[in-house]
């Protein structure tokens, strides 16, 4: 007989089998019951996947494997058919949400791999977390970049990204940002910048962040030289203002301790954050002749706030998708 035709009967006897061990053992039931929830929670996306019979009588290991082998016949079949009937168009909708969830796992696996880092260590972890350094990333290849890059830790409107640049030359910045017309080398280092929003190249203007991470133990004095070097960077991008950039967003990431919140209480805004986060306008003289002033919004931001956040947010999309599956 063929395999094909042997499986329903497989499964039709697990299932029967699973009934009565469950019946004659209870204590085997709830183990099976709270086998089958802890799964689900762990992998959601697999919901409905599960045989009823493999949850007991195979080890989770298999009933994973079973689970994920069908979920990725049922992706393949869909990009292989030229065409989708409605039926087909249902699926494909929930085999998207099913995608989206295995994203979204992913991305709170990265969240607590950071908040298990030491104290010491998360600056470091954190900048190479955020984007590899030393790396720049291209918008074009989002889609493969998407379990590298990890912008969305500052903010999820940054994944609509058109560079990244991780401890690159502002002139390579520059340089994006103006299509290739300034090509002047500078030397000076950004931990993080983005071109978001838009291309550059599109002709209409764009957004640009700029993120400076400090480690930890800093005094204040070195903690606030943080504004320095962003109002320094401001300097730098503002004459492109209005003209090619419409929006530019500037972070400190610091180790906000009760002396450094204490200084910022007195002139900064406090802004809402599981952690802390603080917002100032701040002038900044961009040329002397004409004399040319211009605001600039500077966002002071603890460090651990910053995973706590992106953990507040990404848990948001999780237990929605759960509760989507799990009554499924």
């Amino acid at each position: 007989m063929h395999s094909s035709s042997r499986y329903p009967i497989e499964q039709l006897f697990r299932k029967e089998v699973a009934k009565i061990i469950e019946a004659n053992v209870p204590e085997i039931k709830q183990r099976n019951i709270e086998t089958k929830r802890s799964i689900i929670d762990h992998f959601p996306h697999l919901a409905g996947y599960m045989k009823d019979g493999d949850v007991g009588y195979s080890s989770r290991k298999d009933v994973l494997k079973k689970a994920q082998e069908s979920f990725f016949k049922d992706q393949r079949d869909l990009l292989d058919a030229g065409s989708l009937t409605d039926e087909q168009y249902d699926k494909a909708l929930d085999m998207s949400a099913r995608a989206l969830t295995e994203y979204v796992l992913f991305r709170q696996l990265t969240i607590e791999k950071l908040q298990k880092t030491t104290p010491a260590d998360r600056e470091k972890v954190l900048h190479n977390y955020i984007s590899r350094m030393g790396t720049t990333f291209e918008g074009a290849d989002s889609a493969k970049e998407l379990y590298h890059n990890n912008v969305w830790l500052l903010d999820d409107k940054y994944m609509t990204y058109e560079s990244v640049f991780s401890d690159q030359e502002m002139g390579e910045l520059v340089k994006k940002i103006t299509d290739g017309e300034d090509s002047d080398r500078d030397d000076d280092q950004p931990d993080i910048a983005l071109v978001f929003s838009r291309a550059p190249d599109a002709g209409v203007p764009f957004d640009v962040v700029i993120v400076e991470l400090k480690r930890r133990g800093l005094t204040l004095e070195e903690n606030m030289k943080v504004v320095t070097q962003l109002e320094k960077r401001a300097r730098k991008l503002m004459k492109y203002y209005n003209n090619r950039i419409q929006r530019i967003w500037y972070y400190g990431i610091v180790d906000i301790d009760e002396e450094l919140e204490l200084h910022l209480s007195g002139e900064y805004q406090e802004l809402y954050s599981v952690g802390k986060m603080f917002h100032k306008p701040i002038d900044v003289a961009i040329s002397l002749d004409p004399k040319i002033i211009v605001p600039i919004g500077v966002f002071i931001w603890d460090i651990d706030a910053v995973v706590s956040d992106a953990d507040a947010r990404n848990k948001a999309f999780l237990n929605l998708i759960k509760s989507k599956f799990v009554e499924e």
